[in-house]
């Protein structure tokens, strides 16, 4: 732990570029995806406050797991595959979606819906025919499962932790939550 708070910001960069080349390296998941992770490297100030460098030594530990690194190249390997199919490219759909899912599920949530509850098919519904039209698939029995798979491999809150964690870092503004939304939709999804 002392040693990953001691390193330089060359051995900063290069752990985490390591990461994101281990994590992508023969995946096409756009270039841009790419770029976006190789632009946000975490810059640690000369004089960090000691939420800084706790940030730092918990991220640095996170992009070393195997464990974390292997389900990042799962999650990348569907992602490569769905632009494969020419799907999920529009990055304003893309947010728009993210959106709408914070916005839906979130709105359940506070209310205490539970998403196994038969009061939530509504909102699968909203949530779930939103999803099929971004992917360009009806939406049915078949898409639902398919879209299952991909929220259960994707919703690791290691994944949100990652960012929150390089926000720190770099002084950011904390985002919203995504974890708790796509969480439900998730539940819903399985209970459906």
């Amino acid at each position: 732990m002392h040693k990953l708070a001691k390193l330089t910001d060359q051995e900063r960069r290069r752990l985490i570029n390591d990461f994101i080349d281990e994590a992508f390296e023969g995946l096409d998941v756009g270039p841009e995806f790419v770029a976006k992770m190789r632009a946000a490297m975490p810059e640690l100030p000369h004089d960090p406050t000691p939420g800084q460098s706790d940030a730092w030594v918990e991220l640095a530990e996170l992009v070393q797991d195997p464990a974390f690194r292997a389900g990042v190249r799962k999650a990348a390997a569907y992602q490569a595959k769905d632009r494969a199919l020419g799907a999920g490219e529009d990055v304003a759909a893309n947010q728009a979606l993210v959106d709408l899912v914070l916005s839906r599920a979130g709105a359940a949530l506070a209310a205490g819906i539970s998403p196994v509850a038969a009061v939530a098919a509504p909102v699968l519904d909203e949530l779930a025919g939103a999803f099929a039209e971004f992917f360009g698939r009806p939406d049915g029995p078949e898409f639902r499962a398919w879209l299952l798979e991909r929220m259960e491999n994707g919703n690791d809150p290691r994944y949100e932790r990652y960012w929150q964690l390089i926000g720190q870092i770099n002084g950011w503004p904390a985002q919203p939550a995504l974890g708790p939304a796509f969480g439900w939709l998730t539940e819903a999804l399985r209970a459906g």
